[in-house]
């Protein structure tokens, strides 16, 4: 069996000053030790929290989005580079966002695909 750790680190008072809020810090500090490749440890930053606030907005947008149909789907051919041959079709999403425009995939494909 193999045990592996991630660690959040929020310190106390720099951090917060309620347990809270320590506990708050220490999370959005876990998430990041986990997208770190996991059995790491982070310490808490300011980013964090302004990091957390933007993925939060973007998932709230993405599902005002898709109640108003703004995510679009564009089909790109896939050639063999040999015969030139048609060997298949990507399906590529993207988001017509009405203020920012065209939003890259990479700001709301990994919001979209976590749980909850």
């Amino acid at each position: 069996m193999f045990i592996n750790t991630s660690v959040g680190i929020s310190q106390f008072p720099s951090d917060a000053l309620s347990a809270e809020q320590m506990l708050r810090n220490a999370d959005s500090a876990l998430f990041k030790a986990k997208s770190a490749g996991r059995d790491g440890y982070a310490l808490y930053t300011e980013e964090l929290t302004a990091h957390a606030q933007q993925r939060v907005e973007i998932a709230f947008e993405l599902r005002r989005a898709l109640d108003q149909q703004e995510l679009r789907i564009h089909y790109q051919p896939v050639h063999d580079l040999k015969t030139g041959r048609l060997v298949g079709v990507e399906a590529l999403v993207r988001w017509a966002h009405p203020q920012r425009g065209l939003v890259s995939p990479a700001a709301f494909i990994p919001i979209a695909s976590v749980p909850g």
